[in-house]
């Protein structure tokens, strides 16, 4: 399974890195594509003590461990298995596509019309013709 695939299949947002490889955006570091059977799972932490609780939540689900740092790492999960797929995307903190109505998302377009044009009222020309608010 590719890392568009999983996207797909689990409705996760996605973004191109530096060097333009597709990856699935998270709270807490990335999900990105390891090889053709496996996805790695990248924790960019702030404290030993939060990466050794998840490393060691998805070492109970079965991850492979394949870099230990102090604050960071990499798993690699199957995701097929759903179990893994799960305590990856969770613990990572995967961010999900937001799918709208096509009520929700014109009532939204037109208050974000109106924010802009709040923030832009329209500029009236003075008597030398330059414009002023």
């Amino acid at each position: 399974m590719t890392i568009d695939d999983f996207a797909t299949k689990h409705r996760l947002q996605t973004r191109r890195d530096d060097l333009g490889e597709l990856i699935v955006r998270c709270r807490h570091g990335q999900i990105y594509e390891y090889n053709n059977e496996r996805l790695g799972v990248m924790f960019l932490l702030k404290s030993a003590i939060k990466w050794n609780n998840r490393r060691k939540e998805c070492e109970a689900a079965g991850m492979k461990v394949i870099q230990d740092g102090d604050t960071e790492g990499t798993l690699l999960f199957d995701p097929e298995n759903k179990a893994q797929a799960r305590v990856a995307m969770r613990s990572v903190g995967a961010y999900r596509k937001v799918e709208l109505s096509p009520e929700v998302r014109q009532a939204r377009a037109e208050r974000m019309a109106a924010v802009r044009q709040a923030k832009n009222p329209p500029q009236i020309p003075d008597e030398r013709g330059e414009k002023r608010p």
